[in-house]
């Protein structure tokens, strides 16, 4: 026997004290972020000896997760730049005469400067506004350099609200695009399953754990959430989750705080 095999073999004798109604729901789910691929060999087989009907799997869950998370972190990157980009264009605009022009050059260098503390999508919509109000401001002026400045921002602002409409739009509508445009991240590499078959590592664990606490961005508790369904994948063996669970049930966010009493639920299951 091959470590490959037994390797499943072990998967097995943990999947063997689950119910068979257990095994078709994580067969089902097809979650490739929690379950290795040897944990969906093992469930597979030991469906198969139940003499059980094996159903389709859902659509992998592993891509679509990889790719959220891409996109949430491109996003951060991005505001940044953008954010350094506003504070030259309010720089500029100190180019122009008047206390009305340094006025919004003030705003936007102090507009670009808040990027690089908010990474929320929200931001560009409000880049788009008030880059199109200083434009016309400018454009006004009569100033050569005024037109060019105005044209800029102008550009700015349409690019702008562009950007809040490509990430306030779904994560399906995304990857429909980022598919065709060939610009999907690469596939996440296999979990860690050396510590635990089947299961990620007690490591992952204590960083799901941490991500739950994270409350110090606004996109935040999409983290939270998806650390509190993970860890109720685990069920009985995220118990050192638990106080966090409990924490999390008080979470400002409904979604959290559902998560987290489905988390604690299968964490008291018995097998």
């Amino acid at each position: 026997m091959d470590k490959h095999q037994k390797l499943i073999a072990q998967i097995r004798q943990e999947m063997g004290r689950k119910t068979t109604k257990e095994l078709l729901e994580i067969w089902v789910e097809n979650n490739r972020h929690v379950w290795s691929k040897e944990a969906f060999e093992a469930i597979q087989q030991e469906l198969f000896d139940r003499r059980v009907d094996i159903p389709a799997q859902e659509q992998l869950k592993e891509n679509s997760r990889g790719i959220e998370s891409w996109t949430v972190e491109a996003m951060k990157r991005e505001i940044k730049r953008w954010g350094a980009v506003l504070v030259l264009i309010g720089a500029a605009q100190f180019l122009l005469k008047g206390n009305m022009y340094l006025q919004w050059g003030v705003v936007l260098v102090i507009l670009g400067a808040v990027h690089f503390v908010v990474s929320h999508h929200s931001i560009y919509l409000i880049d788009g506004m008030l880059c199109l109000a200083v434009a016309i401001i400018d454009i006004s002026s009569g100033k050569p350099v005024g037109w060019f400045q105005g044209a800029i921002l102008f550009l700015w602002a349409l690019a702008a609200v562009t950007k809040f409409a490509w990430y306030n739009s779904s994560k399906e509508r995304q990857i429909e695009v980022l598919t065709k445009l060939g610009r999907l991240p690469k596939e996440p590499k296999p979990k860690d399953i050396s510590q635990i078959p089947g299961r990620i590592s007690p490591n992952k664990v204590k960083k799901m754990i941490a991500q739950l606490k994270r409350n110090r961005e606004w996109i935040d508790w999409m983290v939270r959430k998806d650390a509190a369904d993970a860890l109720g994948e685990l069920g009985p063996m995220a118990q050192e989750a638990i106080p966090a669970l409990e924490v999390a049930l008080e979470d400002e966010r409904k979604d959290v705080r559902e998560a987290a009493a489905k988390a604690l639920e299968k964490i008291g299951e018995k097998d």
